[in-house]
């Protein structure tokens, strides 16, 4: 399913779609980027975000004062309009059976690929695509992570494993 078409989707039902839940789940969203995290939507600003283990989800605002608690939308999804009329650089407080954790929202991130990076990728002049594409450590709005990106065009799945994910 074309990621405009899960994200029209979602826009008109705020707690995810079912196609969106579904491609989600099987692995099959194009840009999930245009789903998760912070958007501006004609019912107000919506967060949605993914995680499994979660009992309740709530978003801080950059001082980590909550928000909003964010409702569940299905089996590990959640999503809501906060009370707010601007974007902000949030995180979230994940609350799960072992206790609460917050974390970096990693769809509050800009794209660290620009335009100019895929249109060199596609037509194969890219020239230090051992910069670009991987994992590499990095810091983005202050910070720390790692950045990973692949170039697959005909993969219908790629998944990154790790301790950081349950995997």
């Amino acid at each position: 399913m074309p990621p405009t078409e899960l994200l029209m989707d979602a826009a008109k039902d705020l707690s995810l779609s079912p196609k969106a839940i579904a491609a989600t789940l099987d692995a099959r969203i194009g840009d999930a980027f245009a789903l998760f995290g912070m958007h501006d939507t004609r019912a107000g600003i919506v967060v949605r975000t993914f995680q499994p283990d979660a009992r309740k989800v709530e978003v801080l605002n950059e001082a980590g004062a909550a928000v909003a608690e964010l409702p569940k939308a299905g089996d590990g999804f959640f999503a809501g309009v906060l009370p707010v009329r601007a974007r902000f650089k949030h995180r979230l407080r994940v609350t799960e059976a072992t206790g609460a954790r917050v974390i970096d929202d990693p769809y509050r991130f800009p794209a660290v690929l620009g335009d100019l990076d895929s249109h060199l990728i596609a037509e194969g002049t890219h020239l230090r695509l051992y910069e670009r594409l991987g994992a590499h450590p990095m810091e983005l709005e202050g910070i720390a992570g790692t950045h990973f990106a692949v170039w697959a065009p005909n993969a219908s799945t790629v998944s990154v494993v790790g301790d950081f994910n349950a995997w």
